[in-house]
């Protein structure tokens, strides 16, 4: 009970912590903030809160995609919204996942960031580069 707890907790806030930090980031380069330093700053985040808070590390992830979705559908609303709400989720669950098992096989949280930071990046490449032609 109290691993859950303390993984939501880790969820929330760090959630809330990594908009802030790349709304920031977005100002300097929106492409290399979403592409890269975004990637870093939610997995660190995200990761490093579960650790520190004793919580479950896949729910955090979980519970930051809940919260990423419920961002992206209040500010746009619309149904291109809805939809990367639900993948916010499933991706942001899924990076939880493979630090996880990065963590496990290497015996080494940073690998296990690290990781989960490539795989990030990845799928914001390719978001971005598929936004980008839909616009």
């Amino acid at each position: 009970m109290i691993e859950a707890a303390a993984g939501m907790l880790a969820g929330v806030s760090s959630a809330f912590l990594a908009m802030a930090l790349n709304t920031q980031l977005a100002k300097y380069s929106k492409m290399r903030a979403v592409i890269f330093a975004g990637p870093v700053v939610e997995e660190v985040l995200k990761t490093s809160a579960a650790a520190v808070l004793g919580g479950n590390l896949i729910l955090s992830h979980f519970i930051f995609g809940t919260v990423e979705a419920v961002y992206d559908v209040r500010k746009k609303g619309d149904r291109r919204a809805a939809i990367a709400g639900i993948l916010a989720v499933l991706s942001q669950t899924l990076f939880g996942s493979v630090t996880v098992l990065a963590w496990g096989y290497f015996k080494s949280l940073p690998a296990g960031i690290f990781v989960a930071c490539a795989l990030h990046a990845g799928w914001n490449h390719w978001v971005m580069k598929l936004s980008c032609q839909k616009e």
